[in-house]
């Protein structure tokens, strides 16, 4: 379902900065760490409709919209990695579109390349 059209799946790792205690109070910078490898999903780009209604109701910008089955953890502030070219994309909203807890559509904006 969710390669319909397309050749090939689009596969993503995604991966949350976990800060860690610095001993003195504070945190020391976060290593990433992967919740999820090679979750199939679907990128469309995000019309301006859509990115008008985010910004306004949610106060995110996002660049595109992310169709993928339901995982419970992921969290907005999350990364998604694409697994063929590397792009880093940040999680801005979160939602449960069909409210069945199967499909997840998430909003995101894109933030470089993952090294």
């Amino acid at each position: 379902m969710l390669t319909q059209g397309k050749k090939n799946a689009t596969f993503v790792n995604v991966k949350r900065i976990t800060d860690t205690d610095d001993g003195q109070g504070g945190f020391s910078g976060g290593t990433p760490s992967v919740l999820y490898f090679r979750v199939p999903c679907r990128f469309n780009a995000m019309t301006e409709k859509e990115i008008a209604l985010i910004a306004d109701k949610q106060d995110v910008k996002a660049e595109y919209k992310v169709f993928l089955e339901y995982r419970s953890g992921i969290q907005e502030g999350d990364f998604l990695i694409k697994t063929d070219d590397n792009r880093q994309f940040n999680i801005k909203l979160i939602m449960d579109w069909d409210e069945d807890k199967r499909m997840m559509r998430l909003a995101v904006a894109e933030e470089g390349r993952f090294t």
